[in-house]
């Protein structure tokens, strides 16, 4: 029932009915904690919901609260070294990004990284966490390593997808490789 909750509220989260979404969320949270503890991995899912939904509403201290605490279920129920776990620090990278804490946010993504790179370096959560990161480093004005982020992407996915996706990347993104 608590999964049937959760997906009610993804489905209501890209809808942009956030309060909806969170209702949801908060409730099959509140079944699954009720039914297996405040610290069983079954958790995760509704916590990661949950805090994507604040970070979008930009309620960023209680997303952080919401992802630091998925983080900790994760790292017990999987391991540091889990995609599960890489993709909620890459989630906190976000909050933290927004709200200024560069440093930490630079943590979150590299420690994300690290687990993801495993999955290949060409993998689709490897890209995004790198296009995050370079997002990040433009934001504080470090363009070299900005472009860095951005160039190595851009290479990653015309190996993967061929010559058309790079004419393509390079008229979007302006960065005339």
């Amino acid at each position: 029932y608590a999964l049937a909750l959760n997906n009610v509220g993804v489905v209501l989260r890209k809808a942009r009915r956030l309060d909806e979404a969170k209702e949801f969320f908060t409730r099959a949270l509140a079944i699954d904690q009720a039914a297996l503890g405040p610290a069983h991995p079954q958790l995760i899912a509704p916590l990661n919901s949950l805090g994507i939904s604040l970070l979008a509403e930009k309620n960023f201290d209680q997303a952080r609260s919401v992802f630091e605490r998925a983080v900790v279920i994760s790292r017990a129920g999987y391991g540091e070294d889990s995609p599960r776990t890489a993709e909620l620090h890459s989630n906190l990278g976000l909050v933290l990004s927004a709200q200024k804490r560069y440093p930490e946010a630079t943590a979150a993504y590299q420690r994300a990284l690290i687990t993801l790179r495993a999955l290949g370096d060409d993998h689709p959560k490897v890209l995004l966490t790198e296009i995050d990161l370079g997002a990040l480093y433009l934001r504080q004005k470090q363009y070299a390593q900005a472009l860095e982020k951005f160039r190595r992407v851009l290479f990653l996915q015309t190996a993967r997808m061929g010559a058309a996706f790079a004419q393509n990347a390079n008229a979007w993104l302006g960065i005339g490789l």
